[in-house]
């Protein structure tokens, strides 16, 4: 389906990818993010839920959660889908940034380079995102 965006998390490569974008967010700031990032979220305009021990909103998609889900999470226009059973098996960090990657593709579009660069920039913007925590996103996605 060309409008579904999958994550694929047992792939090296995307860790390594992730963790070049990261270092690059993490030493020279956060830029480019959309604005609803920097202030609060209306519910009425958020698809909103907790992930990771976390409060997470995305103003562009609702979010749905299923079990039944043959993959970990996934974007459609105006939609994100999270498997919770598959999100458990995850650090925190690394679900928040899961949720984060799908909510990117409603800005970005199907680029998975730029939908993980907006995921870590916003996750630095709101401040629970370190290099500490690239490095654990990224071996959580290496020892998958």
């Amino acid at each position: 389906m060309p409008t579904r965006c999958l994550i694929q998390s047992s792939i090296f490569v995307r860790a390594i990818r992730v963790m070049a974008i990261a270092t690059t967010v993490i030493v020279a700031g956060p830029s480019g993010l959309v604005p609803w990032l920097e202030g609060g979220i209306s519910k009425a305009q958020a698809g909103s839920t907790v992930v990771g021990g976390r409060r997470m909103s995305c103003r562009a998609a609702k979010v749905e959660k299923s079990n039944s889900s043959p993959v970990l999470a996934y974007a459609q226009a105006g939609k994100i889908v999270l498997n919770p059973r598959k999100m458990r098996r995850y650090p925190s960090i690394t679900q928040r940034i899961i949720f984060l990657h799908e909510c990117a593709h409603q800005y970005v579009g199907l680029d998975e380079t730029q939908a993980d660069c907006w995921a870590v920039r916003a996750g630095k913007r709101r401040g629970w995102l370190s290099l500490k925590g690239i490095n654990t996103v990224c071996r959580s996605f290496y020892n998958d």
